[in-house]
């Protein structure tokens, strides 16, 4: 069901265009009246409808005016302009404005189902473009996360030439360069299966607010490891390693800490290497520390001090 919403200053009009509409059988429902532009304009802050259907003059603000602050705040609702004024400027303005129907008083009920109907396809046209536009999208980014996955695993598996690490890197549009690298795996789990729908809304925001921070930082490589897994190259100077990897490793520790009640979380940090050639060993100890995570539940950041502070305490006790 499509949701108008009618401005107008005469209520005789407003209610005959209501009642009209309500006759139709277009699958449309009147969800609002105003009387004046301001009062539409709240409305359609408040109900963001499909098909805004207005006079040309109100008070405080015109038809076009409506439809110009409408847009202003990211409303896209199809609109329909009725005027008593058989004017070409107010035409060519309402086209500017994104009009999709202009009609004169007085307006048949034929003419009316007919406006009605042809800014309904249109409604339905966009949801079809929309949806495919989206379901592109979705099509593309599986696509390229799979393929800088797939990257990824040849260049820690030692599969790669340098020159074909930096040759794949180009077409991905992946900067690798650098004098120092390191790797981070970290792991993001609901604690049960059974959250309740704010839990798992809270879930999805810490694990965008993560992602989202390495996305923004040049110097950290994200990518996909498998469904609860993210592995990320730290590439820097050698002597800005250290203050990397710590930034990182706090800002993951920050936005965790907090939600541990249904949140299970794990970050594990290899030793810098200095060149793309000593990759693999580094993946290797970083999936060495990655596996402690199933014999050290409590420890949330492996790293060789931590797994080595870790394990002294419990050998002395």
């Amino acid at each position: 069901m499509y949701q108008i919403l009618i401005a107008d200053d005469e209520e005789k009009v407003r209610d005959l265009l209501a009642k009209n509409i309500s006759k139709l059988p277009l699958d449309l429902e009147v969800a609002a009246v105003a009387g004046d532009g301001r009062e539409a304009l709240e409305l359609a802050l408040k109900l963001k409808p499909d098909i805004v259907i207005t006079d040309i003059a109100m008070p405080f603000l015109n038809g076009l005016e409506l439809i110009r602050k409408m847009r202003e705040n990211g409303i896209e609702s199809k609109n329909l302009i009725i005027s008593g004024y058989d004017d070409f400027d107010y035409a060519r303005q309402a086209i500017e404005v994104g009009v999709g129907q202009y009609l004169l008083k007085p307006i048949t009920k034929q003419t009316m189902r007919k406006a009605l109907l042809e800014l309904k396809e249109k409604i339905e046209l966009d949801m079809e473009k929309n949806d495919y536009q989206v379901q592109f999208q979705n099509e593309m980014h599986e696509y390229e996360q799979f393929s800088r996955r797939h990257f990824f695993e040849k260049v820690l598996e030692g599969e790669l030439s340098v020159k074909d690490i930096y040759d794949e890197a180009a077409k991905l549009s992946i900067e690798i360069t650098a004098s120092c690298y390191n790797l981070l795996f970290f792991y993001l789990q609901e604690k049960s299966a059974e959250l309740s729908r704010d839990e798992m809304e809270k879930f999805s925001r810490k694990q965008d607010e993560i992602l989202h921070y390495f996305l923004r930082n040049p110097q950290y490589i994200l990518f996909s490891w498998n469904v609860k897994c993210y592995g990320v190259l730290i590439k820097s100077e050698q002597s800005q390693m250290e203050e990397f990897t710590e930034h990182c490793l706090d800002k993951i520790k920050q936005i965790c800490l907090q939600e541990e009640d249904y949140l299970e979380w794990y970050v594990a940090v290899g030793n810098p290497v200095e060149r793309l050639s000593m990759l693999p060993e580094c993946y290797k100890t970083v999936n060495h520390y990655f596996a402690y995570r199933f014999i050290t539940p409590n420890l949330h950041i492996l790293t060789v001090t931590s797994l080595s502070n870790y394990l002294s305490t419990h050998e002395e006790k």
